[in-house]
């Protein structure tokens, strides 16, 4: 394979050979081809992956944190009745520090390894867990909203909601993620669904991005809950949950959409997590639901037809295995 100017849709004779008749997507390769089809190729089809880091990294924050709002959140909500049952903040925080110290004992990290400077980060990020679950404590304290499943795996095996499309080809492409929390409230004879997804670091959710392919993470999951008839009902919204530093504080952020319905948002209690163009009528929600299932099968239609052409920017090269050796590369200190 040339990884210099060549037109990378000339190296692709048969991405269906390497594929087969399943494409299986996620968030981070949609991500990856919206960004530079060329890098999605590389990685992904070639399997080239950038060297592993040493250091603690963004994503092993968010694994840790990840592990402890799995194991805790769960023990909000009783498994028999699938009523709440919230813990006072000194019992959630004692099972945060357990969890944490749990965790930590399992990876077996050698003495000499663990230097103040690491200690000090899982610290930092055990906190940061911290202020995420008193937000969601306080959060369904106040709302009407329950929790009804947890870490839902989607696109997966037979166990996982099937999330799954038909091409044009008669090939069919699955989206497979984990939905780290969807929440029900019967309102009347209608039941309506959110989904919660934890986030590290600042994100919020922009429906301008869904044209360009990126972050179709949210609609994507409560598009596939409906057409894969996994719930009934009626979808109330979605949105990302993160803890960021706001004037040396942390702080709960949510970012999101939701259903623009009275009842809906009474539902919700105190928490905000949409507003202005994210607040949607349920036509402007098919609507949005349709545009993101419509972008993913044309995505999966690119792939299959080996569409992979160079499109740098900065936050494409920064982490593509072959930046430095592609001519066409976007630098840091490019101008």
């Amino acid at each position: 394979v040339d990884f210099s100017e060549a037109d990378a849709v000339t190296t692709v004779k048969s991405p269906g050979s390497v594929l087969g008749d399943t494409l299986v997507l996620s968030q981070s390769k949609l991500d990856s081809f919206a960004k530079c089809p060329y890098s999605y190729y590389v990685k992904y089809l070639l399997e080239l992956q950038e060297p592993a880091e040493g250091d603690v990294n963004r994503a092993d924050m968010g694994t840790f944190i990840h592990a402890i709002l799995e194991k805790l959140i769960p023990t909000f909500v009783d498994a028999e009745t699938g009523r709440k049952v919230l813990p006072s903040t000194q019992e959630m925080n004692d099972r945060i520090r357990a969890i944490a110290k749990d965790y930590i004992n399992k990876l077996q990290i050698p003495l000499p390894y663990m230097t103040a400077g690491l200690s000090h980060t899982f610290e930092k990020m055990t906190q940061v867990a911290g202020v995420m679950a008193e937000g969601i404590r306080k959060e369904l304290m106040d709302c009407a909203f329950t929790p009804s499943a947890f870490e839902m795996a989607v696109g997966g095996d037979a166990r996982s909601a099937p999330f799954s499309y038909l091409l044009s080809d008669n090939r069919k492409v699955v989206f497979k993620g984990v939905i780290d929390r969807l929440d029900t409230v019967r309102i009347g004879e209608t039941t309506y669904f959110r989904v919660v997804d934890y986030k590290t670091g600042d994100k919020k959710f922009d429906l301008k991005k869904i044209a360009e392919g990126l972050d179709m993470q949210l609609p994507l999951y409560l598009s596939g809950l409906f057409d894969g008839k996994s719930v009934t009902g009626i979808p109330a919204g979605a949105y990302y949950l993160t803890a960021i530093e706001d004037g040396g504080k942390l702080t709960v952020k949510r970012s999101g959409f939701a259903l623009n319905n009275a009842d809906v948002t009474a539902a919700c209690g105190d928490v905000t997590f949409a507003k202005g163009d994210t607040l949607l009528s349920e036509a402007a929600m098919t609507s949005l639901l349709d545009e993101t299932r419509d972008r993913l099968l044309s995505v999966a239609d690119r792939i299959y037809r080996g569409e992979f052409p160079k499109t740098p920017g900065e936050d494409a090269c920064r982490f593509c295995p072959i930046a430095g050796s592609c001519l066409q590369a976007v630098r840091k200190h490019d101008n």
